[in-house]
């Protein structure tokens, strides 16, 4: 059940013991981040979202990619719905702007979770769990959003029953954001789908199905940094908006995921779960590196690579 109206779960969560324990039993610092939460602060991605989380920390790489760290460590603990997920630990494929629009809470596990990723990790577990179809009659929404450096797009979420009885139930959610940046040349469009259907097949089990597709396509991604210094030992003082990347380079991503879920309840208050994931994470590299240091008065100086990578990552679990 989605917890709208309130910036903690009241639920039991499985991020940390898998076993199914209120936030008060579970013997670890753990942070929600509620859909409410996620609304009101507009953390549109997971990136937005780990900044905004206690205990954890954001570093960005480059303008496509941050790295998250915990505890003086980094955090390469991912969980799908309580189902650990293999990322890659530079974030290669997109994975860090990851969108939000289709999850409805965060759950945030600081100290290792070895009961669920074998010996565990000294930082922290990142757990999204994602929406899905949880009323009977048909509803839906659409956010319409607009803002500073050309930025606009849209999202649409809509469900119901899909059955008399309402035991059956489906939900599809569809974003589009395109925005450009106060660095030069930079911008983005991300385009995300999503879509789930939740069976009751008897009163104590509960099937869930549902994909996920995200596509990244960022335009003048800046690969590496401008030079703190001139070729005579001076310090630079660029603009804001000073890029290094040009008008080609680009990091784009595409995510794929199709997860399926089974509980079951028995009468003495046991469960048994079956969770499968399968996810396709697929980067697309043009990318211009820039390096040494450029002369005060020409500009001249400074060295290039060029890097055209296909880099793909599918993990089933």
């Amino acid at each position: 059940m989605i917890t709208y109206g309130s910036y903690t779960a009241n639920e039991r969560i499985d991020t940390a013991t898998g076993l199914g324990l209120t936030l008060q039993e579970t013997p670890q610092s753990v942070s929600v981040i509620t859909i409410q939460r996620i609304e009101d602060q507009n953390l549109q991605t997971l990136s937005d979202v780990i900044n905004n989380a206690p205990g954890v920390s954001v570093k960005a790489t480059d303008s496509s990619r941050d790295r998250y760290s915990s505890r003086g460590f980094t955090i390469n603990n991912y969980q799908l719905d309580g189902v650990p997920v293999a990322w890659s630990s530079g974030y290669n494929a997109g994975e860090s702007q990851t969108s939000t629009a289709i999850f409805e809470r965060v759950e945030v596990v600081r100290g290792a979770t070895g009961l669920l990723t074998g010996a565990g990790n000294p930082s922290a577990s990142v757990n999204l769990v994602h929406k899905h179809a949880d009323n009977t009659e048909f509803s839906g929404s659409i956010d319409i959003n607009v803002g500073s450096w050309n930025t606009y797009g849209g999202t649409i979420d809509v469900g119901g029953g899909l059955n008399d009885e309402g035991t059956v139930r489906g939900r599809v959610i569809a974003s589009y954001e395109e925005r450009d940046s106060f660095v030069d040349l930079l911008g983005d469009k991300t385009s995300v789908f999503y879509g789930v259907i939740d069976a009751d097949i008897t009163e104590n089990t509960l099937l869930r199905v549902g994909f996920s597709y995200q596509k990244n396509d960022p335009s003048a991604t800046q690969w590496g940094g401008l030079s703190p210094w001139y070729a005579d030992g001076t310090r630079t003082d660029w603009d804001r908006s000073k890029t290094t990347a040009a008008k080609w380079s680009s990091w784009a991503s595409e995510n794929e995921s199709v997860f399926i879920n089974l509980n079951h309840e028995f009468d003495n208050g046991w469960q048994v779960k079956f969770n499968v994931n399968h996810d396709k994470n697929t980067a697309d590299l043009k990318l211009l590196y820039l390096y040494g240091v450029p002369d005060k008065t020409t500009g001249l100086g400074m060295g290039q690579a060029r890097i055209k990578q296909i880099h793909q990552a599918i993990k089933m679990d």
